[in-house]
């Protein structure tokens, strides 16, 4: 009988790594020293122990897993964002705006596999999303109410823009609906990077309404009778290709002002 369990979660260990990383997973090849530093400076905001840190690295890192340095630094810090108590969770509300940016600048540079990034966003986006309970929170409950409002408005699943992809690509699919989001959300953030509004407009504000509009405009593109979508990967694509989209402009731009 332990013989069947372990082979039921040798198979989901192996399906969970397939998800990660395709039918060619890579090896082995973090620094776990290099992913605990990235961890708690760069995505915790030296809100976290190290020692507790690398304890949980070198537990990660012994698994069967093969994280590359920044995939485990992620990995790492997912782990005390999502493990976090209600108290907790308050004192690292900022940390985890930084780090969902950081983390996908990883990505744009193709240091974390895309479908963990989708994972720490979607993860980090339900848990942190601001509520009505906390004081704090009610405070930046309009930022997130207004990356909704731009997604209804915006929602390329009822726009023309979309109806003339498809009649132009019909075998497109839903690569359509990603490269109209993308030019929607890449839209969003050369307006937001505009020096009037980044001078007057909290930089966290910014970045919910940012992050509300991806996870609204994703809830709104889910094919709800089809079982096999999975929302990480369209929130990749998305992601990886609105980035793109926004470097490109700022390179021909005159203007090359972007909020730090």
């Amino acid at each position: 009988m332990s013989g069947l369990f372990k082979k039921r979660s040798t198979s989901a260990v192996n399906e969970l790594i397939k998800g990660i990383y395709g039918d060619k997973p890579p090896r082995k090849s973090a620094d776990v020293a290099q992913a605990v530093r990235l961890a708690a400076d760069d995505l915790l905001c030296g809100t976290t122990d190290r020692d507790r840190l690398m304890h949980l690295a070198k537990e990660l890192d012994a698994g069967p897993i093969p994280y590359s340095t920044h995939d485990l630094a992620v990995s790492v810090a997912l782990r005390i964002f999502k493990d976090a108590d209600s108290v907790t969770r308050e004192d690292l509300f900022t940390a985890q705006l930084t780090a969902r940016l950081a983390a996908l600048e990883w990505a744009k540079e193709g240091k974390v596999a895309p479908a963990l990034l989708g994972a720490f966003e979607q993860t980090l986006y339900k848990l942190y999303k601001p509520g009505v309970s906390d004081q704090r929170q009610q405070e930046v409950v309009p930022a997130d109410s207004f990356g909704e409002q731009f997604a209804k408005a915006l929602s390329p699943t009822t726009a023309a823009m979309l109806a003339t992809v498809q009649d132009w690509y019909p075998s497109a699919g839903p690569k359509a609906f990603v490269a109209v989001a993308s030019l929607r959300v890449a839209g969003f953030r050369i307006g937001a990077n505009q020096q009037s509004i980044v001078e007057k407009v909290d930089p966290d504000a910014l970045a919910e309404v940012h992050h509300s509009l991806i996870g609204e405009l994703i809830d709104k593109s889910r094919p709800h009778d089809d079982p096999a979508f999975r929302p990480y990967e369209r929130t990749s694509e998305i992601m990886t290709l609105a980035g793109t989209l926004t470097d490109v402009f700022y390179a021909n731009a005159s203007s090359k002002f972007r909020c730090a």
